[in-house]
């Protein structure tokens, strides 16, 4: 142990978890910070890392690895890229590891098949990962909200202690560094916009010039501060800052574009309507969503219907507040533009078009994991969207609107709501939904103009409430009353495909709860004549659903020839237009291909289906359509992942991914994968199982203490 020394620098205000063993600091120089029996810390001296570099490279490349676990292979790659000879090169890596467990601890640093991983961040915390919990956790509360100030500040202290990885060279440290620098960006944008909105023009000038000073390139920095000067009447300096500006740019032999073509001058009057817009949509809570009053009369919408099909786009940022408020107004008038052509009569091929459209105009809002920055932006966008029937039944003082004129509403609200469910806006969708389902059901009575229509769309919603329903409360039971509804109001509706999602939803609420899988396939045999009248992608989900359920009553034969033909039957591409509230893409066929196979393995252990379950599962980060995989999906695979790590009896493996499982589940909010989660836990904990004692699942009784 190093002697604590009276000048020894002291570790920073910080109250880590109890679970906690290390603090490490990757930004600027490395310090690592160890509790020791005391539950004080002391600075892990350089000397216990041995001589050279080995075993500190080894170390960080791990913490920055996805998941902090890399193959063997891949370390050497990226660590050493041109050794004398491979044997030579896996001694070099064996004793690194050794010497990094000496130094850190044995337990922290896991062999998991031919790859190495580390302890999670409840163990191993470091600034890196901290500062991207931080603004994770600015975003859900509304980024540039004061609510978020101190999270940015404490994330900005981290980030700014120097260059990420200062002391290592490599390729792989390349990529580190610029999300590195892509996280202290967002963090300083995020604050000057919360300071300049709180009146702080100083500290909101701070970071846009820090930001400049990082790149000299970012123009939007400068707009941005600019744009802050003028509006607070301070001409002067706003052009003093370009000027300066430019004449490094010019040093820098950038191109200099000139103060016109940067947009600054604009009327006062113009700057307080845009900067009063984007306030709007900065500060509007999800949960409390007032979408802006309209100025037309047709079903309250804006801008007033065109003639034109095709809607105008504004000349703004895809992603930025504004265009959010732009593509809401856009969805708004393609309502209008339908209403007014429609003429009062909803004739189906008309219909059809404008749900294609609806759902062409939301699969191009972001985000995806670039777009993060605008999360909230979208969520409120989405939430007004769902809105729209409530805002005009709310400007609506003698009885209800048109049918005609509310059912495009409530398909667009649906939409927005699918949106909603299939990213982090469970909350919303429990929110909105209920409002206006009861309308819905009221226009789908027998007898009631178009209520075949409405029967269609009351049928989905309800199958949308039983899904939020299920996974924010757990609420199983819920899904099956709901779904029941929806099974009545689509056959009222007399549409095929919206009968069998439907009777699919209801055969889902049953395996969910507790595999009631005879329950399950009664309510699945209904839907078989109809599958005739259905898209080829609607009868591969149903055919899926068959073979999970036979796999698990170990009809295997049957199980996999019903899967051989859903993979027959399964074309996506061209289908989902006719779709458009019904989701079974590749991840998907993915899901349920692995399930068959894990049900399989559960009977017939000796026939290699685990195997062939994790296999299935792998392809998920080959496809293209992973960057669009619903969250709840993903919970979904990787909570199946677990189960075959079960049952192929790979502790560390099953350590890992129950883990991750827990954490992504309670960051998407849904109860329902928490819990089952924590049912796996306890089935390992159970005293009859022989991995009740093992270390790897004592140390996530923190995190499943309470389930």
């Amino acid at each position: 142990m190093v002697p604590t020394h009276p000048q020894s620098p002291s570790p920073p205000s910080w109250t880590p978890a109890p679970s906690c063993r290390l603090r490490v600091f990757l930004f600027g120089p490395l310090q690592v910070w160890l509790r020791d029996p005391s539950h004080s810390w002391r600075l892990l001296d350089k000397h216990a890392w041995g001589k050279g570099r080995s075993a500190r490279s080894v170390f960080k490349r791990l913490l920055l690895a996805p998941s902090r676990r890399l193959s063997r292979c891949s370390l050497e790659d990226d660590l050493w890229s041109s050794p004398d000879d491979a044997l030579s090169l896996d001694k070099t890596l064996y004793n690194a590891i050794n010497l990094l467990r000496r130094a850190i601890g044995k337990d922290l640093v896991l062999t998991i098949e031919s790859a190495y991983a580390l302890a999670d961040q409840s163990l191993i915390w470091t600034d890196y990962d901290a500062s991207q919990a931080l603004l994770a956790s600015a975003e859900q509360l509304g980024r540039t909200t004061d609510a978020a100030l101190p999270l940015l500040e404490q994330a900005l202290s981290y980030l700014s202690r120097g260059e990420l990885l200062e002391d290592e060279g490599g390729l792989w440290v390349h990529g580190a560094r610029l999300h590195g620098e892509a996280m202290r960006r967002q963090c300083r944008r995020w604050l000057a916009q919360i300071y300049a909105r709180q009146g702080r023009l100083w500290l909101a000038s701070e970071q846009y010039r820090a930001l400049l000073e990082a790149d000299l390139f970012d123009e939007e920095s400068l707009r941005d501060w600019v744009g802050l000067l003028l509006l607070q009447g301070q001409e002067r300096e706003a052009l003093r800052c370009y000027e300066t500006w430019a004449e490094r740019l010019r040093l820098q032999g950038g191109s200099v574009p000139s103060w016109d073509q940067l947009n600054l001058v604009k009327s006062s009057s113009d700057m307080v309507s845009l900067t009063q817009t984007a306030e709007v949509a900065e500060d509007a809570r999800p949960g409390l969503v007032t979408p802006a009053v309209p100025t037309c009369s047709i079903g309250g919408l804006w801008p007033p219907a065109s003639s034109d099909p095709v809607l105008p786009f504004l000349p703004l940022s895809v992603g930025s507040p504004l265009w959010f408020v732009w593509q809401q107004r856009r969805i708004e008038g393609l309502l209008a533009s339908f209403l007014e052509r429609s003429d009062g009569r909803l004739e189906l091929p008309a219909w059809a078009e404008l749900r294609r459209r609806l759902q062409e105009e939301l699969a191009t809002v972001p985000p995806q994991d670039h777009d993060r920055d605008y999360a909230i932006s979208r969520r409120q966008m989405l939430g007004a969207l769902a809105a729209l029937p409530l805002t005009t039944l709310a400007r609506t003082s003698n009885g209800l609107p048109p049918v005609e004129e509310m059912l495009p509403l409530c398909a667009a609200a649906n939409a927005a709501c699918w949106q909603l469910l299939n990213s982090q806006g469970i909350d919303i969708v429990r929110e909105i939904l209920p409002r206006y389902l009861p309308l819905l059901e009221h226009l789908a009575q027998p007898g009631k103009s178009l209520y075949s229509l409405a029967a269609r769309l009351a049928a989905e919603a309800n199958r949308i409430a039983g899904i939020a329903a299920a996974h924010h409360q757990g609420d199983r039971r819920a899904k099956q009353i709901f779904s029941r509804k929806a099974v009545h109001l689509a056959a009222r509706s007399g549409h095929a495909p919206a009968q069998v999602a439907a009777l699919r939803d209801l055969s889902l609420a049953f395996y969910y709860d507790r595999l009631q899988v005879p329950s399950m396939l009664a309510h699945l045999e209904p839907a078989t004549p109809l599958l005739a009248a259905c898209p080829s992608v609607m009868q591969s989900s149903v055919l899926c659903l068959q073979a999970t359920a036979w796999a698990y009553l170990g009809r295997e034969e049957t199980a996999l020839r019903l899967l051989g033909e859903a993979h027959e039957r399964f074309e996506p591409e061209g289908e989902s237009e006719a779709l458009p509230d019904f989701r079974f893409h590749e991840d998907n066929l993915i899901l349920w291909t692995g399930r068959v196979y894990l049900h399989l393995a559960m009977r017939f252990p000796e026939k290699g289906y685990a195997r062939q379950a994790w296999q299935t599962y792998s392809r998920l980060a080959t496809i293209p359509a992973m960057a669009t995989t619903p969250s709840r999906l993903q919970v979904e695979i990787l909570l199946d992942e677990t189960k075959t790590a079960l049952i192929q009896q790979e502790q560390e493996t099953f350590a890992y991914l129950l883990m991750e499982c827990m954490h992504r589940a309670t960051e998407l909010g849904s109860q329902c994968l928490q819990e089952d989660a924590a049912a796996l836990y306890r089935q390992v904990c159970a005293e009859d199982h022989p991995w009740h004692n093992e270390r790897a699942l004592k140390e996530l009784t923190d995190l499943f203490i309470s389930r």
